[in-house]
């Protein structure tokens, strides 16, 4: 085999729970789309399989983070993040991630040394995959981030990497059989962002039995935040002494902590995703347009990818701005994925109130701790959808011991879920197989 080291796959299906697995699921029965939330339920089961999945393949995730952490450790040496826009987002300059990190125009140098975390983007396999090879060719230490078939793509390209870790995303990509042998709702955003911060706890607390700790970003939402991230900023290592963090223990807290949210949304936001689901289709009916306004740093750049069904087409341009001309028309329907607040404010331009103005219909999900009344979730009007994503302040999932903050975010893996939730109930409220705008 040309791949490297270590090839981590359990399969594609990596447990099976109740009616879904991590298998794709098909169109069900009429008394299944009778059902609260069918395709939505099967969604969130899918995600909670495929935790489950990278669970399982802990042992492996952490020897290729010790490897990666003895790379490292090397003078001049970095880490930094290539292939999905949305991953480099999510990797980079990120709460409860690694401060240091490298863009990928610095990673594109042949000089430039260090970890390459690759995620091939649907549709793209063949171009990403073969940059991969390049990166280890001019001795990168290369780690990919896919599916089992993107692995066995890999294979038979012979692309050499250090370790291939299996995110146990749908082997078909969607999750969803469309008639016209599409597979619909993607299944990589999440998966992905799993399984990479489940690998970097893994890959910090090997840092840690060296000896070493890298700088982590505290969340600016948290007061004092800006200050102490300033004091870090550009250092490759903390210095004196750090506790060692045992192996296994940060990736298991990480699932453990996703686990548990994921747990509430669906305990108890499965009838406002219906809801969300419920007003875009109507919409849709009245024959006007639905959109979504994805505000995060992954999800900005996972909208309209492969396997989207095209039910909601974006009207952000990056993290903040509405997009110029936004096309929103009056009876218009806009599901706001965001993060702890409205879109409203200097740094949104008041993106909140112009779509109002607009006409449009809003539904919003984002998390709840945020108690301002004109920007937190109460600034919801009674009239508009919430769904919450129920992740606390300083979206950090994971306690270093001895370290000054949490570490590991989980919202981005949670606005996903929410997000791909509700176009999967979409699709079972409107009998199609989406509507592809790309």
């Amino acid at each position: 085999m040309a791949m490297g080291q270590t090839w981590v796959l359990i399969g594609a299906c990596a447990l099976v729970l109740g009616a879904a697995s991590c298998a794709p699921l098909r169109q069900g029965s009429g008394m299944a789309r009778a059902m609260a939330a069918p395709r939505a339920e099967s969604y969130l089961r899918w995600l909670t399989g495929c935790l489950d999945g990278i669970e399982a393949d802990l042992p492996a995730l952490t020897q290729a983070a010790e490897r990666a952490a003895a790379a490292y450790l090397q003078e001049g040496w970095e880490i930094g993040a290539w292939g999905d826009r949305g991953m480099v987002g999510e990797f980079n300059s990120r709460a409860g991630g690694m401060m240091r990190t490298s863009r990928p125009e610095a990673l594109e140098k042949e000089e430039w040394r260090g970890i390459v975390l690759v995620f091939p983007r649907g549709g793209a396999w063949a171009e990403d995959l073969a940059a991969a090879d390049r990166f280890a060719g001019q001795g990168k230490h290369v780690i990919i981030f896919g599916s089992a078939a993107c692995r066995a793509e890999a294979e038979r390209a012979g692309v050499r990497c250090e370790a291939f870790l299996d995110t146990h995303a749908a082997a078909t990509g969607g999750l969803f059989a469309g008639g016209d042998g599409r597979w619909l709702v993607p299944t990589d955003p999440p998966a992905w962002m799993a399984a990479m911060w489940t690998w970097t706890g893994e890959f910090v607390a090997a840092l840690t039995r060296h000896g070493r700790m890298p700088p982590m970003y505290q969340s600016i939402m948290v007061p004092g935040a800006t200050e102490r991230n300033a004091a870090f900023q550009g250092l490759k290592f903390h210095e004196g002494p750090v506790a060692s963090v045992a192996a296994g223990v940060a990736g298991r807290a990480y699932l453990t902590e996703l686990r548990r949210i994921l747990a509430e949304v669906r305990g108890r936001e499965m009838e406002p995703v219906v809801r969300v689901a419920s007003e875009a289709v109507a919409a849709r009916r009245a024959g006007r347009a639905t959109h979504v306004f994805a505000h995060g740093h992954a999800i900005r750049d996972q909208v309209e990818i492969a396997h989207d069904p095209g039910l909601l087409h974006q009207v952000n341009r990056g993290m903040f701005a509405l997009r110029d001309p936004h096309g929103i028309a009056p009876g218009d329907f806009v599901f706001c994925v965001g993060y702890d607040r409205i879109f409203e404010g200097w740094y949104f331009k008041d993106a909140t109130t112009r779509m109002r103005a607009a006409g449009a219909t809003l539904a919003w999900s984002m998390t709840d701790y945020l108690a301002d009344p004109e920007f937190g979730p109460a600034a919801v009007p009674a009239g508009e959808v919430l769904v919450r994503q129920h992740w606390a302040l300083g979206d950090a999932a994971v306690t270093v011991p001895g370290y000054d903050v949490r570490v590991l975010p989980p919202s981005g893996v949670v606005a996903a879920a929410v997000l791909w939730m509700v176009e999967s109930e979409m699709l079972a409220l409107l009998g199609t197989h989406g509507d592809d705008r790309r």
